[in-house]
């Protein structure tokens, strides 16, 4: 694709080092990730003392996450911002965490006002976070991972390799440009996804029905032998 990842730190949308970048790893909607290494080169902005800010929503699902590490962000002046909507299905919770250096933490709390968490986002932390239930909670994301490699997979018997972006997150998505667009309309009625038209990006969320519509497009298509490029005739 052609964003495969932010050139740092020669960062997009024409940043020089005047203003706090706010880079997303993994991306969404294309899936690409950042590295600790490149988020470490930053160059820290003149009138900041924040590196950058970095959302780690899909983190969790990524092969190599940066989370692991946030205590090592802080370190190095970047401030993270983590969200249990999308890892762990609570989205009607609201809750996530910001890790950053001490005084950047103050010098927020500060200028905003803070919200205590009610009875509800509570129980939900404890649950969530109850080490009974380790488990099932590695189980949730083992199986996204799972379905996201088979959907990688089977997508890549459609289409040509090369459009199917990276598998990092908890969906996978394909450059549209060229290709057959009956094949990509049929993979937009049977399955969880949103067009991205301006970017030419197809993103499927990972979850049961598009599994199931994945694999049924591609062995339609098996069954009658147009298994192919899956390009515009």
């Amino acid at each position: 694709m052609e964003y495969s990842h932010y050139a740092v730190p020669g960062l997009p949308l024409g940043y020089e080092g005047r203003k706090v970048p706010v880079l997303c790893s993994p991306n969404n909607p294309t899936g690409h990730t950042i590295s600790l290494a490149e988020l470490e080169s930053v160059p820290l902005p003149a009138d900041s003392d924040v590196r950058c800010l970095v959302d780690l929503t899909y983190d969790f699902f990524s092969n190599d996450p940066l989370h692991t590490g946030i205590s090592r962000l802080a370190a190095r002046r970047i401030v993270s911002c983590v969200s249990f909507s999308k890892a762990f299905g609570v989205a009607g919770a609201r809750i996530g965490m910001l890790a950053a250096p001490p005084d950047t933490v103050g010098e927020i709390c500060s200028r905003h006002d803070r919200f205590g968490l009610d009875y509800f986002q509570l129980a939900v932390l404890d649950t969530l976070f109850d080490p009974r239930w380790d488990r099932e909670r590695r189980s949730m994301i083992d199986w996204v991972r799972s379905a996201r490699e088979e959907i990688s997979v089977l997508l890549g018997g459609v289409f040509p390799p090369h459009c199917i972006g990276p598998r990092e997150a908890n969906f996978v998505s394909i450059r549209t440009d060229g290709l057959d667009r009956r094949l990509v309309n049929r993979l937009m009625e049977s399955t969880a996804c949103k067009l991205h038209p301006r970017d030419g990006i197809l993103r499927i969320t990972v979850n049961e029905r598009s599994v199931m519509g994945v694999r049924t497009l591609h062995a339609s298509l098996a069954v009658d032998g147009s298994v192919a490029s899956g390009r515009a005739p």
